[in-house]
């Protein structure tokens, strides 16, 4: 068995996508895979990945969606393809360090941990460094989870056999909607405080933090269950994290 599968969907990804796939390239983890969906690019995506599978000294495996069907969606064909002990998620514009996959599932190893993020860095379009986004390390629970999402995605590592069928559901800020259900599950989450990640920022338009506000609310009522006051008191919380790190 591969002990990591690295799960990359991809969309109209062509300008980021080959810094992506040679972070993944460049980890010092030798035992993984690279699973690569594409979901019906209409740019030359395509051709990167097939170029990249050719430059890759890694077991690559790819997908092809024959049409859009959302990143949710992506995302599960690909965890259905992996074969590791492990699965790591990665946007098809966000990177990671070289020692990223090493370290963190050497810790999930050591401690018996099935659920574990990091905290990461920021980056523009550009790759020009913004801010950390770093939270105190330790175990988080559901409670943690419903006041807001701690996990960014390119950091989050989950033990394969805990991992239901599709994990992602067809909804807005799915991976937040999927750590609460897979919360449910393992109890608990640890997050490690190193940062091995940067996630791109493509823009911060006020009509994008709304949407994703809306979102937010969304997840918390049909996923974390919070109804009347404890959903307000859940989305505050968020609201007042995301203004803190402006």
């Amino acid at each position: 068995m591969t002990l990591v599968s690295v799960i990359i969907p991809t969309y109209n990804s062509a300008d980021t996508l080959w810094e992506t796939l040679l972070s993944v390239e460049n980890q010092t983890l030798d035992d993984l895979e690279i699973i690569i969906v594409d979901d019906s690019s209409s740019d030359y995506t395509v051709r990167l990945i097939n170029k990249f599978k050719e430059y890759s000294n890694r077991t690559v495996r790819t997908a092809f969606n024959s049409k859009n069907e959302g990143v949710a969606m992506t995302r599960n064909v690909g965890i259905s393809m992996s074969r590791g002990e492990y699965v790591a998620f990665l946007d098809s514009d966000d990177i990671w360090l070289p020692d990223k996959l090493k370290m963190q599932v050497s810790k999930m190893m050591d401690r018996g941990i099935a659920f574990s993020f990091t905290n990461y860095e920021t980056m523009d379009h550009e790759g020009t460094p913004l801010k950390a986004r770093k939270l105190p390390a330790g175990r988080y629970s559901l409670d943690d989870f419903l006041k807001g999402n701690p996990a960014g995605l390119l950091t989050v590592v989950v033990k394969r056999s805990v991992i239901p069928d599709n994990l992602f559901p067809d909804t807005h800020h799915e991976d937040y909607a999927a750590w609460i259900m897979l919360i449910r599950k393992v109890k608990y989450a640890f997050l490690f405080e190193e940062s091995h990640a940067k996630y791109r920022i493509h823009n911060s338009l006020s009509s994008n933090k709304i949407k994703s506000m809306f979102w937010t609310f969304n997840v918390l009522r049909n996923f974390g269950g919070l109804h009347g006051l404890s959903l307000m008191i859940g989305f505050l919380n968020y609201i007042l994290k995301v203004l803190g790190r402006e």
